[in-house]
């Protein structure tokens, strides 16, 4: 009896036995982050897996490559990316997206990760070799499994071992990336997540995503003319195409009856649509009632702009205006700003030629005040300037506050 005990013990041993763990993880906090990754990514713990003869995975910060024999035989290769999509500091939920690749690839991949012996020729990371033990964008791991044993083994991507006289690991991923399309994948998945959620990666990588379209309405007064709104609608892209193009319209009123209306359209990023250099061009109608211009009361502008601005130095702009008064005058805008973001001011200046001659003109600065209601981020912004239009000359002071603001996906 006490032998057929021993017999079916050994037979489960030999059987169905714990593979072989062979982890080159130096530390708890790498090991935490990159198995949370995996299990986040809803794919399998090759520790713990033990159903196929052949299983290699490339695991980078942002991005999973799995290739693997099905229980028929045939190869797979997928890619998987993920991101916690949060709101106010909540998780709502993980978004995770895969993409099967073509069979051709996966038998290239296969070929090379087979005769190349990666899990043996790349050493396991040590002191002087790869960080020590921290999950960051340069970091690559390497997992290799089958029903008997399990290795991975971590690097950095600057740091590669030659795999073959002419070929080496880092070729073998760079080119293994292009023939994925894998910069292609990534920017159509963060192209599809949902606007308005902060996005993050278990290594601490975020970023948050605006809506596709937004809605503001805001209250906008000054000395004069103290009653007025701001609506504003943005659209960034509709099925997928990009339109970055704004229309607003600015009306305000006095007590004596003084009215202006001014209308927007915006179309942003024509020529760039980085940090460093951004653009727009804008075609605007204004039309103003001011009797207190002894001399134009009733006037109206006509305007296309074209104003660039470059990351922490300028802002500069030029309009063709067509003034309409009793008959129509040719003109010429000019305005110059500067942001100053340690302490949210921008001091500007403009002026307005009409017919070769210096007709009216602003020069102040703006202060944008921020504080947080219940964690909601609000923004008001302040203006004192002295301005002149036509032979009225007079300081002024105007308000800008948020009343509602809403995106739309």
């Amino acid at each position: 009896m006490i032998k057929k005990v021993f017999l079916l013990f050994l037979f489960f041993q030999l059987g169905f036995g714990q593979k072989v763990i062979n982890d080159s993880l130096i530390s708890k906090f790498e090991k935490d982050l990159v198995y949370k990754a995996i299990e986040v990514s809803k794919l399998p713990d090759l520790r713990n897996d033990t159903l196929s003869d052949f299983y290699f995975r490339l695991n980078h910060t942002d991005l999973m490559i799995d290739l693997y024999k099905d229980n028929y035989g045939k190869l797979i290769l997928k890619s998987t990316q993920y991101f916690v999509k949060e709101k106010s500091n909540i998780v709502k939920d993980t978004i995770i997206f895969t993409k099967l690749h073509d069979s051709n690839i996966a038998n290239w991949l296969y070929t090379n990760v087979s005769n190349s012996k990666l899990e043996d020729m790349i050493p396991a990371k040590n002191d002087s070799f790869g960080k020590a033990g921290v999950f960051m964008s340069d970091d690559y791991y390497l997992e290799f499994s089958n029903k008997k044993q399990y290795i991975i083994k971590s690097f950095r991507f600057s740091d590669l071992d030659t795999i073959s006289e002419n070929y080496s690991l880092k070729d073998l991923i760079n080119d293994s990336f292009e023939k994925m399309e894998i910069e292609k994948l990534k920017k159509e998945f963060r192209e599809d997540l949902p606007g308005g959620f902060s996005y993050l990666k278990k290594n601490g990588y975020m970023f948050y995503k605006l809506h596709n379209s937004f809605v503001i309405l805001d209250y906008l007064g000054d000395y004069r003319l103290p009653f007025g709104f701001i609506s504003y609608y943005y659209v960034n892209k509709i099925a997928k195409k990009r339109f970055n193009l704004g229309v607003s319209i600015n009306y305000q009123v006095g007590f004596n009856g003084n009215s202006s209306v001014k209308t927007y359209v915006n179309k942003y990023n024509l020529f760039s649509d980085n940090r460093s250099y951004s653009d727009l061009i804008r075609f605007s109608y204004e039309k103003h009632d001011l009797d207190y211009i002894k001399s134009v009361e009733q006037f109206e502008n006509y305007k296309i702009n074209y104003a660039f601005s470059i990351y922490k130095y300028f802002n500069l702009g030029i309009s063709y205006n067509q003034l309409v008064i009793d008959s129509r005058f040719n003109g010429l805008d000019l305005s110059i700003s500067k942001n100053i973001e340690s302490i949210e001011l921008k001091p500007y200046y403009e002026i307005n030629l009409y017919e070769n001659h210096l007709t009216n003109y602003v020069v102040g600065v703006s202060k944008t005040i921020k504080f947080n209601i219940h964690e909601k981020s609000i923004r008001i912004y302040s203006n004192l300037y002295y301005e002149k239009l036509f032979d009225f000359k007079s300081l002024n002071f105007s308000l800008q506050i948020p009343l509602l603001n809403f995106g739309l996906n």
